[in-house]
C-alpha cells in the first residue's frame, strides 16, 4: 500500500457532496485567493472609516481565515473525543497576504501614535520573518532515535511548539485591534508584539541549531553503522499513526538475536515507533541516502512490513535479502498483491496465504514462501471449555482500505448492529480499525456506536469496552475478553482463529455465496449480509443464536486455524518466526 494514497481527500466537511473535481479546484486555489480577496476589500474599506467600523470589517478576513484554512485546524490523530487542536507547525507562515492586509487596514487609525505604529511594524516583522521559519522548521526534522551518546546529542524535537508562533502572532494582532476599539493599551499590544516576534526569533535559533546537530549526525552515519554491525535492516514508511506495522513485529525482532537498525523514510514516523523500539532508529528520507546503508558489511537481509513504494528505493540492492514480513495475514485483495515479487522471501503466516497466490494466478518463484506462523497471536487464549455469562461480543470492523477493491468496512451499519447486540444484553467490546478516523463519514459512525454503548452503560450498568480501554491496547487483549467476534474481511479474523473461538463475517461488498468461494475463512464462521441495516440486523440474530448455541462450525474452525496459521504446536508457536529467520541470517538455532 502507497502512504500517499492513504490522504483524506475532503478538504471541507460542508463540501463533501461536491463533486471531486471542484473540492480540489477550490482547496488548491480558490480558498486562499478568497481570504485574501476579501482581507484586502476590508482594508479598503477600513481606510475610509471611523474605528468602530474598522473592527467589524477586520474580523472577516479572521475569521475567514480560521475556518477557510483547513490545514490549521484538525482532529488530532486518532483523536476519540472530538479534540481540535491547531496542527503542529503547519500553521507557521501560513496566510501572510491577509494578515498583512490586517495590519494595513489598521494604519490609518494609528497614524501619529508611536507606540501603535511600533506594534504594527513589529508584528508586520514578526509576519514577514514566519516564512523563514517555516522553512528552517522543513528542514529541522527528526533524524535519529537510540543512538550511543557518543553520536548526540540528538535534537529531534523543538523545546516549544512551533505553532506557538502563529498563536503568539494572533493574540498581539487581537491586543492591537482591541487598542483601536477600547483605546489604550499601547504598552499591552507593544509588549506582545515584541513577544511574539522573539518567539519567532528563538524558535528560529532552535531549528537552526536542530538543522546543524542532524548535519553532523549524517556525517557520521557509516562509524555508526560500523559499530553497531547490524545483520538486519527493518525498512519502513507509511502514513503517520499506523506504528503498529511495525511495533508488532519488533518483539520478535528481539528474540532473533542479531543486531538490526531500524531505517524510516519519513521523519514524521519517527513517533510511530520511537519509544517502542530499543536498537537505533536512523531517517534516511532522500533515495541516495541508503547507498551508505545498503554497503555496510554486516548487513544481509532488509526487512519490510508493508508494500509502500519507497521499498522500491531499498528493494534495488542485490546484495541483500529482501524479505517481506507483512502486518497481518487475510483474504483481501492487498495480501495477494503481485508487487509481493519484488521481494526475495515472503514470510506468511500459513498455506492458506500461499494458496491464495495460487488461486488468484499470482505466479512467484519457487522458494519465495517461508511459512513462520503469526507469531503476534501465541498470547491469544483458547477458547474456554465452559459458557461465560454475560456473553461478550467483540465487533472489530475495519476501515475504508485504500482503494475501492479493500473497501470491507461494515461500520456504515455498524450501529444497527451494535443495536441488535444490545438488545440481546451482551456486554461489546468496541475496536475500530487504526484508520477507521480517517475518513469523517466512519468517524462519525464510530462516534455513534461509541454513543450507544455509553448510553447503554448508564441505563443498564453494563461495562461495555470502548475508547482508549479497547483502542490504545494490544488487540490480543480484546480477543480474550471476548466469546464471539463481529468483523469484517481483514487481519483481525485470521488473528482471532487462533482462539478457535466464533466469529461472524460481515459481507459488505460481496453477496453470501461469493463470499464463501473468495474468504475460505467463512466456512469456519457465520456470514451475515451487511449493507442494508435491516437485512443485517434480521440475519444476525439468527446467526448469533446458532453460534453460540450449538456451532457447528466448531470442527472446521480446527482445521482452518492449522491452514491459517500454521499447524504448529501451541507451545512456542512464536519460536518458529524465530528459527527461519536465524536459519536466513545464517546463525546457528536458538537455544
Amino acid at each position: 500500500m502507497d502512504a500517499a494514497d492513504a490522504v483524506d481527500d475532503e478538504p471541507l466537511a460542508w463540501g463533501r457532496h461536491l463533486p471531486a473535481r471542484v473540492r480540489q479546484l477550490y482547496t488548491l486555489g480558490a480558498r486562499p485567493l478568497l481570504v485574501s480577496g476579501v482581507a484586502l476589500i476590508a482594508w479598503a474599506f477600513a481606510a475610509a472609516t471611523p474605528p468602530v467600523e474598522v473592527i467589524g470589517a477586520l474580523t472577516v478576513p479572521l475569521a475567514l481565515a480560521l475556518v477557510l484554512q483547513r490545514r490549521l485546524i484538525g482532529r488530532t490523530p486518532g483523536g476519540r473525543h472530538g479534540r481540535f487542536v491547531l496542527a503542529d507547525g503547519t500553521a507557521v507562515g501560513t496566510f501572510v497576504v491577509p494578515r498583512l492586509a490586517v495590519l494595513a487596514a489598521l494604519v490609518p487609525t494609528s497614524r501619529g501614535d508611536v507606540p501603535r505604529m511600533a506594534t504594527l511594524a513589529v508584528l508586520a516583522a514578526a509576519l514577514l520573518a514566519e516564512p523563514v521559519l517555516r522553512t528552517l522548521l522543513r528542514r529541522a526534522v527528526p533524524y535519529a532515535f537510540n543512538v550511543p551518546a557518543d553520536y548526540g546529542p540528538v535534537r529531534n524535537w523543538p523545546f516549544l511548539d512551533p505553532t506557538l508562533a502563529w498563536l503568539a502572532w494572533l493574540f498581539s494582532a487581537v491586543c492591537a485591534i482591541l487598542g483601536q476599539v477600547a483605546g489604550g493599551g499601547e504598552v499591552v499590544g507593544l509588549v506582545a508584539a515584541f513577544l511574539t516576534l522573539g518567539l519567532v526569533a528563538t524558535l528560529g535559533a532552535d531549528a537552526f541549531r536542530r538543522t546543524t546537530a542532524r548535519q553532523r549526525f549524517e556525517r557520521r552515519i557509516p562509524e555508526l553503522l560500523a559499530e553497531v554491525a547490524p545483520a538486519m535492516l527493518l525498512h519502513w514508511e507509511s502514513v503517520p499513526g499506523t506504528g503498529y506495522q511495525v511495533r508488532m513485529w519488533l518483539p520478535y525482532l528481539d528474540r532473533v538475536g542479531a543486531p538490526y537498525v531500524i531505517v524510516l523514510r519519513d521523519p514524521l514516523n519517527v513517533p510511530d515507533v520511537c519509544h517502542t523500539a530499543t536498537v537505533p532508529i536512523i531517517v534516511r528520507p532522500a533515495l541516495e541516502q541508503l547507498d551508505e546503508v545498503a554497503a555496510t558489511p554486516s548487513l544481509r537481509v532488509a526487512l519490510y512490513v508493508n508494500t509502500a513504494t519507497k521499498n522500491q528505493h531499498l528493494v534495488r540492492y542485490a546484495n541483500l535479502t529482501h524479505i517481506q514480513l507483512n502486518h497481518g495475514d487475510s483474504d483481501k485483495a492487498p495480501s495477494h498483491n503481485p508487487a509481493f515479487r519484488l521481494y526475495d522471501r515472503n514470510y506468511v503466516a500459513g498455506q492458506a496465504a500461499i494458496d491464495r497466490f495460487a488461486a488468484n494466478a499470482v505466479r512467484v518463484q519457487e522458494d519465495f514462501f517461508r511459512i513462520v506462523g503469526r507469531p503476534q497471536v501465541e498470547n491469544v487464549l483458547p477458547a474456554p471449555d465452559v459458557d461465560r455469562t454475560p456473553t461478550t461480543v467483540l465487533y472489530a470492523p475495519t476501515w475504508r482500505g485504500f482503494y475501492t477493491d479493500s473497501d470491507y468496512s461494515s461500520l456504515r451499519v455498524g450501529a444497527d448492529l451494535v443495536r441488535e447486540l444490545l438488545e440481546r444484553g451482551v456486554r461489546v467490546v468496541f475496536r475500530p480499525h487504526p484508520f477507521a478516523r480517517n475518513d469523517s463519514r466512519l468517524a462519525q459512525c464510530c462516534d455513534a456506536i461509541i454513543e450507544l454503548l455509553t448510553e447503554d452503560s448508564a441505563t443498564t450498568g453494563v461495562d461495555h469496552v470502548h475508547g482508549p480501554r479497547a483502542e490504545d491496547v494490544e488487540v490480543v487483549e480484546c480477543f480474550n475478553l471476548a466469546d464471539i467476534m463481529l468483523s469484517d474481511v481483514s487481519s483481525v479474523l485470521g488473528d482471532f482463529l487462533y482462539s478457535e473461538k466464533p466469529y461472524v463475517l460481515l459481507a459488505t461488498q460481496l453477496q453470501v455465496d461469493d463470499l464463501r468461494v473468495d474468504v475460505p475463512l467463512a466456512d469456519g464462521g457465520y456470514v451475515v449480509r451487511a449493507v442494508d441495516g435491516t437485512t443485517a440486523r434480521t440475519d444476525l440474530a439468527a446467526v448469533l443464536d446458532l453460534a453460540l448455541g450449538p456451532d457447528p462450525a466448531r470442527t472446521r474452525r480446527s482445521e482452518l486455524r492449522r491452514h491459517y496459521l500454521g499447524d504448529l504446536p501451541r507451545d512456542g508457536y512464536a519460536n518458529r518466526f524465530v528459527e527461519v529467520m536465524r536459519d536466513e541470517l545464517g546463525l546457528p538455532p536458538a537455544s
